[in-house]
């Protein structure tokens, strides 16, 4: 079994310098690790929004030889054209799902300005991926993803899976996201980022069929999360679907080579 990392990016991340960011560079860590295939999304997309960057990373799936899907970046500031570049990727291999970010984009998670999206994601059955978080003193940006403001698409749209990004951080938010996977049978969550929570994998057993390996590459190495479900005191079948089977119940992998 070959594992499918389902939260990564390619391109330098803008806040920092990464010594590797690019798909051929991804491909070998990959290949070190055993990571069969990966998602991601391109850091210039969080920025500009899918019109400008589909048709690249269609391009890095067929040169990846089908291991690096993408997501669509949906920008709320850029809706009419990312729905149009959405609509004519709907049948290109390689596109995974979408990608939102409402931190970043200053945009609540609950505005108005996401009903599009979600109106999109449900008429066609996709996932969406987000970034949620918690609550935080020094980024106060953070409150705009917290996994609750969520809950109201969620409900109104049933047929779009939503993939709550980081599990809602730490401590209440982080809560609210295992609950909310808990409660609705198309919420999941992916363990991306620096939530370092001692035992958080094995908090997240009796929800293993909703959990979703992500590295966050190149924030962090590829190995890091994925040495942390691999060390966890949990079933190994409980990890076979955090690593693998969820990722391909939860997003378009059905030409997936591994």
């Amino acid at each position: 079994m070959k594992t499918i990392d389902a939260h990564l990016h390619i391109g330098q991340p803008g806040v920092f310098f990464a010594p590797e960011t690019t798909p051929a560079q991804l491909l070998a860590g990959m290949d070190r690790l055993g990571i069969g295939a990966a998602i991601c999304t391109d850091h210039h997309a969080i920025t500009e929004g899918c019109a400008a960057t589909l048709a690249e990373l269609h391009r890095v799936y067929e040169e990846s030889g089908g291991r690096i899907y993408y997501f669509a970046v949906f920008h709320p500031g850029r809706a009419e054209a990312d729905l149009h570049a959405m609509t004519e990727a709907l049948h290109w291999p390689g596109f995974a799902g979408i990608k939102m970010h409402p931190s970043f984009h200053r945009t609540p998670a609950d505005s108005p300005a996401y009903a599009p999206v979600w109106r999109f994601a449900d008429a066609h059955g996709l996932t969406i991926m987000t970034h949620s978080w918690s609550v935080s003193e020094y980024n106060a940006v953070q409150q705009l993803s917290v996994p609750a403001r969520f809950e109201t698409y969620v409900q109104s749209f049933p047929n779009a899976r939503l993939v709550l990004g980081h599990c809602g951080g730490r401590g209440r938010e982080q809560a609210d996201a295992i609950r909310m996977a808990r409660d609705y049978p198309q919420v999941y969550v992916d363990i991306a980022g620096d939530v370092f929570d001692m035992r958080l994998i094995e908090r997240l057993a009796p929800i293993a069929d909703k959990v979703l390996f992500g590295s966050d590459y190149p924030w962090l190495d590829l190995s890091a999360n994925l040495t942390r479900i691999l060390l966890a005191d949990i079933p190994s079948s409980a990890k076979a679907r955090m690593l693998r089977d969820n990722a391909l119940k939860v997003y378009r992998l059905d030409g997936v080579a591994c």
